[in-house]
């Protein structure tokens, strides 16, 4: 039945490719600028040329058509150090103008369309990517347009794109970009597996594991493994030690947990997250690493004497064992090196920030698996300032384009495996997932940009 299933599927995206306006990506046309009067609340995706941009930004701002030469003018900055993005001109404009609007994000493309399977893989390498799921849209923290740069669908209101095929008409987060909505996790994972991800790695905190999202999370893996068989992409843990010691979440997580104390603290963390991740997630979504489930342990300055963590992974390890008959991979914060006996405890290790803005990565090769970890995005300038936007300067560290991301896919096709950091942390800017506004060298780049170049070299091809 599965077989006929895919087979039925295929068939019905070839015969949709009959009709390209399914099946591609297409800009709405701009309007004429005349058109355009004067707005309170400016749209910063509207023009898709740079020239185009300017002169409907102005009408916006004034009401007034702005001279050719002006025009070109400005238009000239954006992509340069002067305005590399498109709010940094759009602030410059409004300053000019004497005007501090409030800015809005239109998606300038007519409609959000399915992804295309991804090509055979040809290469040994599995590629994942660390995934955020504690957004709140359209509220705080993420649902204020400045908090981050690019936006997906149902971040500011409910989008067709993300509704669960009307599965869900009573629940008030069916069309978000929220957790507790299954269109959520199911258009993202899809997404994921489309670009050739083989896994990604849930970013959990501990208290965002509560019922009504591990319902969606549930409801949508079950959704694509109706469609799709056993060709649904897997999931690992990463454990976000950020919430030990915050006073927003309850008392069994504000004391931070001491590594000096093994028994207690092992099954502190093993208790709040890992065991109930992997209770929650069925076996056979399980990303499993020389057959053991994957397991990313980040370092957030939270444990107490982390120098002496060692034991205490040891134990995490053999209690999830003794539940699952299987111990877990485990690969570690490059913060906890320094820990006695890291190096033979933990099955490998990760370095999470290596500067996007140069060409590095960290590669770590421990039990015959060789792991490579790389951050090929950056752009946390509003996020970093009160969820305002603020123009770019020489002091604030920005990567656009996809330069990084190609050079880290051409430099790890001998790894084992590829975490990219990440695949969706919007405020960070550092997320290569579906959004509708990416903008680089004067052009609209498609929602699906850095999901192809993933596909494409998994296929075999050098970007």
């Amino acid at each position: 039945m599965r077989s006929i299933r895919r087979f039925l599927r295929c068939v019905g995206f070839f015969l949709i490719g009959a009709m390209p306006a399914a099946l591609a990506f297409e800009l709405t046309p701009d309007p004429a600028p005349t058109s355009v009067e004067k707005r309170r609340s400016v749209d910063v995706n509207m023009g898709a040329t740079p020239e185009a941009f300017v002169s409907l930004l102005w009408r916006q701002l004034t009401g007034q058509t702005l001279p050719p030469a002006a025009v070109a003018e400005h238009s000239a900055k954006l992509g340069t150090a002067q305005a590399p993005r498109r709010i940094d001109l759009a602030l410059q404009l409004a300053q000019a103008a004497d005007i501090s609007p409030p800015w809005s994000y239109s998606d300038p493309w007519q409609q959000q369309i399915p992804l295309n399977a991804a090509a055979a893989k040809t290469v040994n390498r599995d590629v994942g990517a660390v995934f955020l799921f504690f957004f709140t849209s359209p509220g705080p923290p993420n649902g204020g347009p400045a908090w981050a740069n690019n936006h997906s669908p149902g971040m500011f209101a409910a989008s067709p794109w993300l509704a669960f095929d009307g599965q869900e008409p009573d629940n008030p987060h069916n069309g978000l970009y929220h957790p507790k909505n299954a269109g959520f996790w199911y258009r993202e994972m899809q997404d994921a597996k489309a670009a050739g991800l083989s896994f990604l790695l849930p970013n959990v905190y501990g208290p965002d594991l509560d019922a009504d999202t591990s319902k969606a999370l549930l409801r949508a893996l079950e959704r694509l493994s109706q469609e799709n068989g056993d060709d649904v992409i897997k999931l690992g843990l990463f454990d976000d030690t950020w919430t030990w010691g915050q006073p927003w979440f309850g008392p069994e997580w504000q004391t931070k947990p001491d590594c000096l104390d093994v028994e207690r603290t092992a099954r502190l963390l093993y208790e709040s997250k890992w065991r109930k991740f992997f209770q929650l997630v069925p076996r056979k979504h399980w990303f499993l690493v020389q057959g053991r489930p994957m397991v990313y342990f980040y370092n957030a300055n939270t444990l107490q004497n982390p120098n002496a963590f060692s034991p205490v992974l040891a134990r995490m390890k053999a209690l999830f064992a003794a539940d699952f008959g299987v111990q877990p991979w485990v690969a570690v914060d490059s913060a906890f090196d320094n820990a006695a006996g890291i190096e033979k405890t933990a099955d490998n290790r990760f370095q999470w920030y290596s500067s996007p803005q140069e060409k590095e990565f960290s590669r770590s090769q421990r039990g015959g698996i060789t792991l490579a970890h790389a951050m090929v995005r950056w752009d946390s300038i509003a996020r970093s300032h009160n969820r305002t936007e603020r123009r770019a300067t020489a002091h604030d560290v920005l990567v656009k384009g996809d330069a990084k991301l190609r050079h880290v896919l051409n430099s790890t096709r001998d790894a084992d495996l590829l975490v990219i950091a990440t695949w969706n942390d919007l405020g960070e800017g550092t997320g290569i997932n579906r959004t509708y506004d990416y903008y680089d060298q004067g052009k609209w780049l498609r929602p699906d940009h850095f999901l192809q170049l993933i596909q494409r070299s998994q296929a075999g091809d050098t970007l």
